[in-house]
């Protein structure tokens, strides 16, 4: 449990060290006034991910102060039940992507070429994540 603890105490610092970062961007986007479409797109995803980054921080430290909540937490992320319908979920969700990406793929090659290559880039990306991963877990499993 006491490992459990430090993983906790980690998480939390790095979840800190990015909510700085963020409102660090959000400060200087002002002062130097940065105002492009891409980089308020990418500011507002990154505030986004630190409102999720907050409640997993005051999640993780109430378990850290609360034994009970401790050890429902350890159970909730180590429950062999949860961590199968994750490993389900992924192995289909992987597929049902890379299907999706050659079907748009193979639509646009007809509609815009920058798109299509775009498409087909992913779509060819993917596959070697994937073909790596399975060679890899292939050796070590």
């Amino acid at each position: 449990m006491m490992e459990f603890k430090q993983q906790l105490k980690r998480r939390i610092y790095l979840g800190g060290i990015y909510c700085v970062v963020v409102a660090l961007l959000v400060i200087l986007s002002r002062i130097f006034d940065a105002e492009n479409m891409a980089f308020a797109f990418s500011l507002g995803f990154a505030i986004g991910i630190e409102f999720v980054a907050f409640y997993f921080i005051a999640k993780y430290r109430a378990a850290l102060r609360d034994e009970k909540k401790l050890k429902l937490l350890y159970i909730e992320e180590n429950d062999e039940r949860e961590k199968h319908i994750s490993y389900q979920i992924g192995r289909t969700g992987i597929v049902i992507i890379l299907i999706s990406l050659s079907a748009a793929m193979l639509i646009t090659v007809h509609i815009n070429q920058i798109v299509f290559f775009t498409l087909l880039a992913a779509t060819l990306y993917t596959a070697v994540i994937i073909g790596i991963l399975k060679i890899f877990y292939n050796k070590t499993i």
